[in-house]
């Protein structure tokens, strides 16, 4: 591309080559974010009443979610956006998209400001413990919302260029300072003082405040400043909208869903929250970076869809839905048979939390493949612009089968080890719907790749 602007094209060579180029990269730095979240949780289980301080953070963690939800489903729609306009070769546009994306970044950041009160009423009335405040955790963490959203835009943006190893230096950085943070603030040290809850929430803000300056540093050594300014084209607004208005949906789903978990679980008591808050955590530590390849393949997907190469996008799914499934199946029986141990990070091996831990992950082993494989389906319909299925499969996962399960297994009168049988029933659903609309949507570019008049995408 012209005026120093600096691109890598995904619509020639192996689509292999670039999906281990782009996915490693994302899988280390999805990684590095997931560890923001249990390095709290590890120091914050070791405070006075671990148990309480564990159900007080993840009660309003859902709001957490949310607000990551927001800023990654924006971050998803310029991503495709941007990502389809390299594709076609057009810098102008591309730069256009990436300022537009800024533009609505700034925005919504500052919105997110409205969820502090929100979040504070729902968190005390559904926390099953009254030792800790929840909005201790989760003020702080909403006031750092223009950090979150800013990191995730210019990352986003990086990645849309065929270039990954700039946001995962940003995310690895962001870490660090949040591991070196954690203790001081949690317990103190020094002149420091100890901060409790407080300090847990402003070492991941602080975090991801050195994220967002070395991301936005490396987008700028693709495409120098350009990005950053006021711009509103309704045209391009759309094209970002596309994905980010359905997957932004999808992310306020995950968040009520959650909501919706804690609260069906509030009758079994504090353990039962600190266990769902405490196994998402580490869920994440392993769905993220299998997303990571996801994304990757997303981002070869959006290229190639924009260049209007319909055989190379059919290769590009079938080869990352492929490596995502085996390698979740992998890590899902290490997962299996390493499940006291890694509960014994959390609670001894007495309390009542780490036998509830340990039964949880041996059931989770079998919802994890299932549900990392519909999540992958998922990234493919963002990265054609297409974010309404998405949505469908999401709301399928959680309010259509999870949601129900439970309530039925708690109206029998079910132990908490059996009502966590929800979760692989309703991956196998979302899995083998998300499947068969894949395999049909991708039967249709096959039929227009055959045809030389449909050959072409609006992208």
């Amino acid at each position: 591309m012209r005026h120093g602007v600096t691109m890598i094209t995904l619509t020639r060579g192996s689509v292999p080559r670039h999906l281990l180029r782009l996915a490693w990269p994302l899988m280390l730095a999805f990684g590095a974010q997931m560890l923001f979240n249990v390095v709290d949780r590890l120091f914050v289980s070791r405070m006075p009443h671990g148990d309480a301080a564990l159900a007080a953070m993840g009660v309003g963690f859902p709001f957490v979610m949310l607000m990551i939800g927001i800023s990654s489903a924006l971050a998803g729609g310029i991503s495709s956006s941007v990502a389809r306009s390299a594709g076609r070769g057009s810098e102008e546009a591309t730069i256009a998209r990436a300022r537009q994306g800024f533009t609505l970044s700034f925005m919504v950041a500052l919105g997110l400001y409205l969820l502090i009160p929100v979040a504070l009423w729902v968190s005390r009335r559904t926390s099953a413990q009254s030792v800790y405040d929840p909005g201790d955790y989760l003020i702080p963490v909403l006031l750092g919302a223009p950090l979150w959203t800013l990191a995730m835009q210019t990352n986003s943006t990086t990645r849309a260029l065929g270039t990954t190893k700039g946001p995962m230096l940003s995310m690895l950085a962001g870490l660090t300072v949040n591991a070196i943070l954690d203790p001081l603030l949690i317990f103190g040290a020094g002149p420091i003082p100890a901060m409790g809850l407080s300090g847990a929430a402003w070492g991941t803000v602080a975090g991801r405040g050195v994220q967002f300056a070395i991301s936005a540093l490396c987008l700028h050594s693709h495409i120098g400043w350009r990005w950053i300014g006021i711009q509103w084209n309704t045209a391009i607004l759309r094209d970002i909208l596309a994905v980010s208005f359905p997957s932004l949906l999808s992310n306020m789903v995950n968040a009520g869903y959650m909501s919706a978990m804690y609260s069906l679980l509030k009758s079994f008591g504090t353990v039962a929250q600190a266990v769902l808050n405490t196994v998402g955590a580490l869920d994440q530590i392993i769905i993220f970076p299998l997303m990571g390849l996801a994304i990757a393949g997303s981002t070869v997907v959006s290229q190639n869809h924009g260049a209007g190469l319909p055989d190379r996008v059919r290769t590009t799914v079938h080869w990352t839905v492929g490596v995502v499934f085996s390698t979740a199946i992998l890590i899902s029986m290490l997962y299996f048979t390493g499940a006291d141990l890694l509960a014994s990070f959390f609670s001894d091996s007495g309390h009542p939390l780490h036998h509830h831990l340990a039964a949880y992950m041996h059931i989770n082993a079998f919802a994890l493949p299932l549900m990392i494989t519909g999540m992958s389906v998922v990234s493919y319909f963002n990265g054609v612009g297409r974010g309404w299925p998405a949505l469908g499969i999401n709301l399928l996962r959680t309010f259509g089968t999870t949601i129900p399960l439970m309530i039925l297994f708690i109206h029998l009168g079910m132990p908490l080890e059996k009502i966590w049988w929800a979760l692989p029933a309703a991956g196998l659903a979302t899995t083998a719907t998300g499947l068969t609309w894949v395999e049909r949507d991708l039967s249709r570019l096959r039929k227009q790749s055959q045809s030389p008049e449909n050959t072409t995408h609006s992208g």
